[in-house]
Formats: structure tokens, C-alpha cells, sequence
């Protein structure tokens, strides 16, 4: 087997201080070595998080966002868009992972904290940016996940406050001439993550769940728009059930 320098490299470059603390634990005895490898290893994953977080945030206010530094095309004008409707990074960050996770890595956190750390924000210019970078991958022949896409940015605009404008959905659908699905009681049931079709004892017994979970009065979890998100979820689904 070929021993791979530019690999190892590039790998001593990325992880040095990892490898400082390993150094250091070689003289340390064997407990001193586990204790400071594994505190290499938390240093290091922070460290690289700070730094990635920086260089993102930069990207997205310079508008230089590279095909190298996503999984997909676009990948960091959505994940500034979801991080800017559901108005909590974690949150963002989450769903963002369960939609794209099983087929694409990348630093999600560190792509929504970016666009929350931005200097500025401008939604309507993100959106034709995320077109643009869709467009020119359509034309390579490559195949952004579209679907996947919408679905989630519509999964994020429920409950839309329309003084805010036009939904990046809506626009973003506009600009690449896609049909969008637009059917909010789907919508519903996926925020109380439930398929269509259960009874609604299931509905209420999600909807108690969810809303204690994100309730407003609950200290840390003072995501408002969420828990609001929850309320319009359960009241348009115990509307079709005439409850």
C-alpha cells in the first residue's frame, strides 16, 4: 500500500492541534496521554467549528461561496434562509441535517450561524443567489435535490407572517420556473411529525408533546415562532376533523 503524503499532509495541517496534545501526552504516562488525547480532540472539533463558522460567515457577506465548501449547490444559501425562518439555530440546523443528512455532510451549524452573523441579510438577494447556483448546476447536467429543497423551506415558512413579503419559496420557485406543492395541511402534519391519515387522538397526543417542549414560559426554550408554528399546525389538522 502506497503511503499517501499530500493525505497526511493535509490531515496534520487540519488536525495539528490534535497532534500537539497527543505529542505532549507521549510524556505524560499513559493516563496523562488518554486524558490529553481526548482533550485534544474536543479542542480541535471546536476550534475547527470557530474557524468554519468564520469562514462562512464571510462567504455568505461576500457572496463567495465556493462549490467546494457545500455538498450541493446552494446548500449554504438554504441552510441562511431556514436558519432565518425558524429563528433558532439549533432548531434550523436539525431539521436541516434530518432532510439532507443520510446523503450529503457538511457543517450545518456552522453554515445557519454564519447567515444569523451576517452584517446584513438580504432574503430576496439570498434566494436569487440559491437560483443562480441552482441554474448554473441544472446546466452541468448535475442534480441538485430540488425537492428536498422546497419541501424544506416550506416546512420552514409555515406559519408566515406576510409583512415579512413574499416566501423564499414562493419567489425561489418563481425564479427556476418550478411548480411548487404548496398543500400546508401535509405541512401540518409533518411539523407534529405525523403522516396523514392517523386518528386524531394521535394529533392531540403529538400536538401536547410538541407545544410543552417549545412552550414560550419554559426557560431555554424560548422559541416563540416555533411553538407558533406548532398551535397553527394542531388548529388547521383539528379543523378538517370539525374538532
Amino acid at each position: 500500500m502506497k503511503f499517501d503524503f499530500l493525505a497526511f499532509k493535509t490531515f496534520c495541517a487540519k488536525h495539528w492541534i490534535l497532534l500537539v496534545f497527543i505529542c505532549i501526552g507521549a510524556f505524560s504516562g499513559i493516563f496523562g496521554f488518554i486524558a490529553l488525547f481526548f482533550t485534544g480532540i474536543l479542542v480541535d472539533l471546536l476550534v475547527q467549528r470557530i474557524f468554519q463558522e468564520r469562514k462562512s460567515k464571510r462567504m455568505m457577506e461576500e457572496g463567495k461561496i465556493t462549490k467546494k465548501d457545500e455538498p450541493f449547490a446552494g446548500a449554504a444559501y438554504v441552510c441562511a434562509l431556514c436558519a432565518n425562518s425558524f429563528d433558532d439555530l439549533d432548531f434550523a440546523a436539525q431539521q436541516i441535517k434530518a432532510v439532507f443528512g443520510k446523503n450529503y455532510k457538511a457543517p450545518w451549524v456552522a453554515f445557519c450561524t454564519s447567515a444569523k452573523d451576517a452584517s446584513f441579510f438580504n432574503r430576496d438577494l439570498v434566494v436569487e443567489s440559491l437560483a443562480c447556483s441552482l441554474l448554473k448546476a441544472l446546466k452541468k447536467g448535475e442534480n441538485p435535490p430540488l425537492k428536498e429543497i422546497f419541501d424544506l423551506l416550506e416546512f420552514s415558512e409555515f406559519n408566515w407572517d406576510t409583512k415579512q413579503g413574499e416566501k423564499p419559496s414562493t419567489y425561489l420557485a418563481s425564479l427556476l420556473n418550478y411548480r411548487l406543492k404548496n398543500d400546508e395541511l401535509y405541512t401540518a402534519y409533518e411539523i407534529l411529525g405525523l403522516k396523514q391519515g392517523v386518528k386524531f387522538s394521535e394529533v392531540k397526543k403529538a400536538h401536547r408533546k410538541l407545544a410543552a417542549k417549545f412552550h414560550p414560559d419554559l426557560k431555554g426554550k424560548t422559541n416563540e415562532s416555533e411553538f407558533l408554528r406548532i398551535q397553527k399546525a394542531y388548529e388547521m389538522i383539528a379543523k378538517e376533523f370539525n374538532a
